[in-house]
């Protein structure tokens, strides 16, 4: 497989980095961070790679780069450990060239490795987790990694938080040997007015006049950026395939065959194909309506996979994201979740606090908000689907509230899916109906250079 050109340009940039140093790719979600790294990874195997520890949220660690790796057809063995998997020894003495782990093992695996730490190579993923300096993860990799960091982020936080991500790349060379030191340099202290000086003061730090542009350009050479004008795609599709147990993926499959499901809290069944397809579709959002029921919950959960991957999705954008949902249990459920980080647009003031900046998430059913609202693309590039309608109209329209007159930046279209499920058929069905689409209004646009000539 073949890296686009943006992507190239990024994979030089790791590999390039003299002496064996490691740098920071500040780059989207959706971009493709995991391509250009095991890229550049294959790319240093010959010239002091060494072992590889790679560092990620729990899910990213547990299916992206595993399923990246062999993608691209890396040349390295490797295995995962999770919370509940911790082989010091093996990962030790195991000759595995890279281990996967998630960041919530760092302190532990410190402490377990100590003096005998074994990776030549660390790279974290979702960097942005590592910038208080405070943290046990933090301090563990600062005392005993010594080697190449590569770390991967679409936020790496005000100019405050660079200090504890930056030195783990170059140990204190551009910003400074500790934190309270870079703030001296760099930041003034601006104490509340009226504080109580007979409790604890809390200042906030500004930055000094011409502190901003003397931090950029100490970072210009080892952390790396782009941006639309840069090659960028103006809109990138970017699958989240979430994984089911064993025990739900057999009921998913009961209920695709035998049109039945018998669940604790009540039985779902479907008496044709067309009705079977919403079952499933409920199904993979994670929650079923039951038969006979009615009330304020007439729906169970069966699962929370794709509550869970839109709450990473959060994290790792650090922006506003507009959500597609499906039924009113999935409204319900991420309700429960986010509480007041999220809104609904029937709530009062909801698009106007999203287009301000001041929510996380704007939850909305397709039909709701596919025509009739414009401004949210001022302070939003990221649309997240959880779960798919069967309509054209509905999918497009709803992209359009971001994709449209007035966005500036490069607009990232997640689809959140169940992996081996009814959503990859949605999916490429979608797209199909959507390329036949486009070849009619391909055969008749206008040619502005020809037509309307006098």
């Amino acid at each position: 497989m073949k890296l686009h050109d943006y992507q190239e340009t990024a994979a030089q940039f790791v590999t390039e980095q003299p002496n064996g140093r490691g740098c920071a790719l500040w780059l989207d979600m959706g971009v493709g961070k995991t391509a250009i790294t095991i890229e550049a990874m294959k790319r240093l195997e010959w010239d002091g790679l060494g072992r590889t520890l790679i560092i990620g949220p729990k899910r990213v660690a547990e299916r992206v780069w595993p399923r990246e790796l062999k993608k691209w057809k890396a040349p390295f063995s490797f295995e995962v450990f999770l919370d509940d998997d911790r082989r010091a020894t093996e990962m030790l003495v195991g000759g595995k060239d890279v281990c996967i782990i998630n960041r919530e093992n760092v302190p532990w695996l410190c402490n377990e490795m100590r003096d005998r730490w074994p990776f030549d190579t660390v790279v974290i993923d979702e960097a942005s987790s590592f910038k208080h300096s405070s943290s046990q993860r933090w301090k563990g990799l600062k005392k005993w990694h010594t080697g190449r960091t590569i770390e991967l982020t679409g936020t790496p936080g005000d100019y405050l938080a660079l200090w504890s991500q930056v030195y783990l790349i170059d140990r204190g060379e551009r910003l400074g040997p500790s934190f309270s030191a870079y703030k001296l340099n760099f930041f003034d202290a601006i104490l509340p007015k009226n504080a109580n000086t007979s409790g604890k003061v809390y200042p906030t730090y500004v930055l000094k006049p011409g502190a901003k542009e003397e931090i950029d350009r100490r970072l210009r050479d080892i952390c790396l950026s782009m941006s639309i004008d840069q090659g960028l795609p103006a809109e990138t599709y970017n699958p989240i395939e979430v994984s089911l147990t064993t025990a739900q993926r057999r009921q998913y499959k009961e209920l695709e065959e035998e049109l039945f499901l018998a669940l604790d809290a009540g039985d779902v069944s479907a008496v044709n194909a067309a009705v079977v397809s919403g079952k499933l579709r409920q199904f993979c959002n994670g929650a079923l309506y039951l038969d006979n029921v009615s009330g304020p919950k007439d729906w169970a959960k069966v699962h929370e996979h794709k509550i869970d991957a839109v709450e990473s999705l959060l994290e790792e954008t650090g922006e506003p994201v507009l959500l597609a949902y499906q039924f009113q249990s999935d409204l319900e459920r991420l309700r429960a979740r986010f509480g007041d980080r999220m809104a609904h647009p029937d709530d009062k003031f909801a698009l106007d606090r999203f287009e301000a900046g001041e929510l996380e998430l704007l939850a909305t059913h397709p039909e709701s908000i596919g025509h009739g609202v414009d401004g949210l693309q001022q302070n939003s590039r990221y649309i997240a689907w959880m779960g798919l309608p069967w309509s054209l109209e509905q999918y497009l329209q709803f992209n359009a509230r971001l994709q449209r007159q007035g966005q500036t930046k490069p607009v990232f279209i997640h689809h959140i899916m169940v992996e081996r499920s009814i959503e990859q058929r949605m999916l490429a069905a979608l797209r199909r109906h959507g390329a036949t689409m486009q070849g009619l209004l391909d055969a008749v646009k206008a040619d502005l250079n020809k037509r309307w000539r006098k």
